[in-house]
């Protein structure tokens, strides 16, 4: 096995992750509803999704997002003022303190995920790459 096949195949497990459908934290009822806010808010250069890749969002059910659908609606909406999206400032502190909570639960998911992937491949590079390569004149 190659440093490239390693790679791609650490790489195929971060994919899996970004588009198996979110497990973690229970969204809000109304999350893509303040998404179609934050996005109508906000500049295209801002946000940087694309009109159809909006509509497919918009489409989908709450539970049908994907772990990277939700990290990029999570901070997006994030990104807005609260004026933009809520009438009272109590309500957003209140609906703020959700996606703030659901951010922290969603990075501590990312990051065990990160951690274990990082682990495989490191054990992975090292089978391909001996750590004792003194007797070796090129390195790879």
């Amino acid at each position: 096995m190659t440093i490239a096949e390693v790679n791609e195949i650490i790489q195929k497990e971060y994919e899996t992750f970004n588009q198996s459908k979110y497990t973690g934290d229970k969204l809000p009822a109304d999350i893509l509803e303040r998404l179609k806010s934050a996005v109508f808010c906000l500049a295209p250069s801002v946000h940087q999704i694309s009109s159809a890749n909006i509509k497919k969002l918009l489409a989908k059910k709450v539970k049908d997002l994907t772990n990277y659908e939700v990290g990029h609606i999570l901070n997006l909406i994030s990104t807005v003022p609260f004026k933009e999206l809520y009438s009272t400032l109590e309500e957003a502190v209140e609906k703020n303190q959700q996606i703030e909570l659901l951010k922290v639960s969603y990075n501590i998911v990312v990051k065990g995920i990160t951690e274990a992937v990082e682990e495989k491949r490191k054990s992975m590079l090292e089978l391909v790459q001996p750590s004792n390569s003194r007797n070796r004149i090129f390195h790879n």
